[in-house]
């Protein structure tokens, strides 16, 4: 693959994963921490923080990425039907770079500018950034939840007005990670750090410029439900030891708007071919 195909799938894996960084020992709990362990307990608190509350969601996102001296700012257009879809498009100046759909089985790639297109399973991301990925991974961070189907001993420790929820190891299949998330008095997930134990990989999301809107999430019901959405305004991803940080402006938050799904792949564009 050439300079353009290698940045245009690292300006996509870089929303979802970490880059090659080593995880920073000072996040974990040390003596002089207010440390409660709950080695019995599984993680039972609020639902919300895992579970997302509408059908669909989708929105836009001005990106300032930054990769050691590098810099480079780009657009991308969000959609995800809830554990179903997700539909990413890369654009810069109106020009389109990039086509995306992910289900929980399978990965559609199309790189518009080098005509190249990739169509499989997850293996994709490990090639690329070494990362076991899966679909409801890529959608909690998406979505400012926490991960579904780990194992779930863990402590806590407060910081200010944030509480810690630490997991030395969370495990799910072959994938093993250490997690510490940040949760706020409105409890929203303001912070998630992850660390693969395999690789010691770590990345940091922060979720900040939470808003609180009224929101009809039954709109063709019997009975309307209004509840109040909590979702952020500004994503930030920083991958330490690879220089990476990414600076995210989330706009045109729309819920339940059924968006576009579906992906083409012209009969001229080159297969990738991922390579053991």
């Amino acid at each position: 693959m050439n300079r353009i195909s290698l940045t245009i799938l690292m300006l996509f894996s870089a929303w979802f994963s970490c880059a090659y960084g080593q995880h920073d020992t000072t996040k974990l709990p040390t003596a002089n921490m207010e440390v409660a362990w709950k080695a019995t307990d599984l993680w039972n608190i609020d639902d919300e923080l895992w579970h997302n509350e509408y059908d669909w969601i989708s929105y836009q996102m001005k990106v300032a990425m930054t990769e050691g001296e590098d810099k480079l700012a780009f657009q991308c257009f969000f959609v995800n039907r809830t554990d179903s879809l997700m539909y990413f498009n890369l654009y810069k100046s109106g020009i389109e770079l990039a086509r995306i759909v992910l289900t929980p089985d399978s990965v559609v790639f199309v790189n518009k500018l080098e005509k190249q297109f990739y169509r499989g399973g997850y293996e994709f991301f490990r090639h690329i950034i070494g990362l076991p990925l899966t679909f409801p991974i890529v959608q909690s961070l998406l979505n400012a939840r926490d991960f579904r189907g780990f194992s779930e001993i863990y402590h806590t420790n407060t910081d200010g007005a944030l509480t810690h929820y630490i997991w030395p190891q969370r495990t799910r299949g072959d994938i093993s990670i250490m997690q510490d998330i940040a949760v706020d008095t409105n409890r929203t997930i303001v912070q998630n750090s992850i660390t693969d134990l395999k690789k010691m990989v770590e990345a940091v999301f922060n979720y900040q410029d939470y808003s609180f809107e009224e929101r009809n999430f039954n709109p063709d019901g019997e009975t309307a439900k209004m509840d109040t959405l909590a979702f952020f305004k500004r994503l930030q991803i920083s991958m330490p030891a690879g220089g990476v940080s990414i600076d995210a402006e989330i706009k045109n938050l729309k819920v339940n708007v059924p968006g576009p799904t579906s992906i083409k792949i012209p009969d001229s564009f080159t297969a990738i071919i991922m390579h053991e």
